[in-house]
């Protein structure tokens, strides 16, 4: 059947491909024959929010051209890097039609306005509906971004709304390290490696103090003023000047408290939650509730120090584990 339109053009960083791209390349390939994708290069994505977690070009352009490939439509679609916000919108003739979002209606209106004074026709500009998320919010490349949802629209802290009792299963899972043990630590390395534009949260009292000793950058701990079972001031002495978040958490238990308390702490630059019971299973909230990019340090008993980067991975990996305690 023939279609309505010759060429559609769409645009925008793609960021964390996400359903609602899946639906903007869908859309404008039952209206149009052909697609022209424009997808912002750097410099034209890193004002965005939380924009140094956003993917390099090649990755985002890859991800599009792999759902290109599962829906048949690599033949008929071309990939254009953005360097600004209209593209190919005011030199390719024969697109003729824009399809947006209402969260880039915006910028259609605007590419309209700049193409009469050029002398050129308006584009026809086709606008669909947001895919919504488990929260009933959009699913956005920001929200991805700040950890809340993943590109499916799972709400990462949707299982932690009430307090957990870890089954023993789970504590067995727990027991486990969520990410990599640290073994030769070269400082220099590491200290390179800790980016402090993005949330640095240790948790546990052991490695805070081998973080403070070594001069390594952080910007959140959990304590309890308890190394080995013995109580410690060295921590708290060189925490008290940061703002501080109290909660209780008994053991093997995820209490509401404490992820409210961890939620409102990491919405601070730096800040230090003391913990009445046991911080070990806070490893998880502070995971589901980090923004993407950040890491999370924790210590493994006889192990060693575990760093967890805050990744799709390992929010999917501990939102699925815990599941199944809510």
């Amino acid at each position: 059947m023939k279609k309505s339109y010759r060429l559609a053009a769409i645009g925008g960083t793609f960021d964390h491909f996400h359903l609602g791209h899946q639906k903007l390349i869908t859309t404008a390939l039952k209206f149009a024959e052909k697609l022209i994708i424009g997808v912002s290069d750097p410099s034209f994505s890193q004002v965005k929010t939380f924009g140094q977690s956003i993917e390099s070009y090649l990755v985002r352009r890859q991800n599009i051209l792999k759902y290109l490939a599962q829906i048949g439509a690599t033949k008929n679609t071309k990939i254009v890097p953005l360097h600004d916000l209209y593209g190919p919108t005011l030199t390719q003739k024969d697109i003729d039609l824009l399809v947006v979002s209402q969260q880039t209606l915006k910028g259609a209106k605007l590419i309209n306005q700049k193409r009469l004074g050029l002398n050129l026709p308006p584009l026809t500009v086709k606008i669909i509906s947001m895919v919504q998320a488990d929260n009933h919010q959009p699913i956005t490349s920001s929200q991805i971004r700040q950890g809340i949802i993943s590109p499916t629209g799972v709400v990462y802290s949707k299982n932690l709304n009430q307090s957990l009792t870890l089954s023993s299963p789970m504590r067995t899972f727990a027991a486990k390290p969520f990410g990599r043990i640290l073994k030769q630590i070269s400082l220099p390395k590491l200290k390179s490696a800790l980016d402090q534009s993005l949330p640095i949260i240790i948790v546990g009292d052991a490695v805070t103090q081998y973080f403070i000793i070594h001069s390594l950058p952080f910007t959140h701990s959990l304590i309890d003023h308890q190394i080995g079972r013995r109580q410690t001031t060295y921590v708290y002495s060189f925490l008290q000047s940061w703002p501080r978040f109290q909660t209780a958490n008994p053991s093997g238990t995820i209490n509401l408290s404490a992820t409210k308390a961890i939620e409102v702490m990491l919405k601070k630059p730096y800040g230090f939650l003391e913990v009445n019971g046991e911080e070990d299973l806070l490893v998880i909230p502070c995971v589901l509730k980090a923004p993407l990019g950040a890491l999370v340090f924790y210590g493994q008993p006889q192990r060693g120090i575990v760093s967890v980067p805050v990744n799709l991975t390992h929010k999917n990996r501990l939102y699925y584990a815990i599941l199944g305690e809510a």
